[in-house]
């Protein structure tokens, strides 16, 4: 980018940010007229405007101007050609983020394991169980499986599988260790050699806002089925966009020829949809024992709620 043009960016940038909000102030207050005839301001806005151009030199423009305004920092990024994976921290609430070309792959709290976003409704499903086997298909940047570790420790017995190994690089920055339990390879090709395994397998595969074709497929219905146990659950989280909103019918129709489908009521996760394949078990079962087995509490009761609202899809 040519300087001129470069420096003048960031003045305007910082006269609005900056400067005018300033010079607002003191003609607010009355001292507008004053430092005006003193030249104050001529002095001030070039002083200014230096100074942030030269912390401009040494920091990437737009990475800075977000941090200033929203207090994401990058704690660590991996740019690649059609990929930009990064982990963003909040310099005022210490929370972290993991985005993929700008979209929220994982998300965590500092002050609580729950995000009240889509990853929260799959915790529930893991009480049905006792010491419950589960497939987790799509890492993210960590935040289910710190969740379920955070609630059940040893309890669960968890697999994860993954197939870009740069989001197991950044899930690492987030949660320390959670590459040891993670199988680099293509899901839909891992629950191939599944037969009868597990209780629970969790479905949140992604490329960029869409689940890849070959977790949509009948085969992949018939895979996954097989891969679980008699009272087994499949759980899905499903983005509505453009491009998938017209596929859902058609996913769900899929489904119902090996599980009941439901979907989980009341939640206010944006535009994502918590699909459950059931197995066996009717909708009246699972509430049930979800119901008798969490320990309900103010931090939580938000998702009873949304599982007392269980309707069929």
């Amino acid at each position: 980018m040519d300087v001129f043009v470069e420096d003048t960016f960031i003045s305007g940038i910082t006269t609005t940010i900056f400067i005018a909000p300033f010079k607002f102030i003191c003609f607010a207050v009355g001292l507008y007229p004053t430092l005006e005839g003193s030249g104050f301001y001529a002095h001030f806005d070039k002083a200014f405007i230096v100074a942030f151009i030269k912390i401009y030199e040494n920091m990437d423009t737009l990475g800075m101007i977000t941090e200033l305004i929203t207090g994401d920092k990058e704690v660590l990024s991996i740019r690649k050609k059609h990929a930009n994976i990064a982990l963003l921290e909040n310099t005022y609430t210490g929370n972290k983020v993991v985005k993929y070309n700008g979209i929220v792959y994982s998300r965590f709290n500092k002050k609580s394991i729950f995000t009240h976003s889509y990853w929260d409704y799959f915790l529930p499903l893991a009480y049905i169980y006792k010491n419950p086997k589960i497939l987790l298909i799509g890492l993210g940047g960590g935040t289910m499986i710190m969740q379920l570790k955070t609630l059940f420790g040893n309890e669960i017995d968890l697999d994860v599988v993954e197939s870009n190994i740069d989001m197991v690089k950044i899930a690492e920055r987030s949660v320390p260790g959670i590459g040891k339990n993670t199988v680099i390879c293509d899901g839909a090709k891992y629950v191939e050699e599944k037969i009868c395994y597990y209780d629970l397998v969790f479905l949140d595969a992604y490329d960029d806002l869409n689940i890849p074709d070959q977790f949509l497929s009948e085969k992949f219905v018939v895979d996954v089925d097989k891969a679980m146990k008699n009272d087994g659950i499949l759980a899905i989280n499903y983005a509505m966009t453009f491009a998938s909103s017209p596929k859902l019918d058609e996913l769900i129709n899929k489904l119902r020829t090996r599980f009941a489908v439901y979907k989980v009521g009341n939640i206010k996760a944006y535009s994502n949809i918590i699909l459950i394949g059931s197995k066996h078990m009717a909708k009246e079962e699972i509430i049930e024992k979800i119901k008798n087995n969490m320990k309900i509490d103010s931090e939580n009761s938000f998702l009873i709620n949304a599982y007392e609202e269980l309707s069929e899809a």
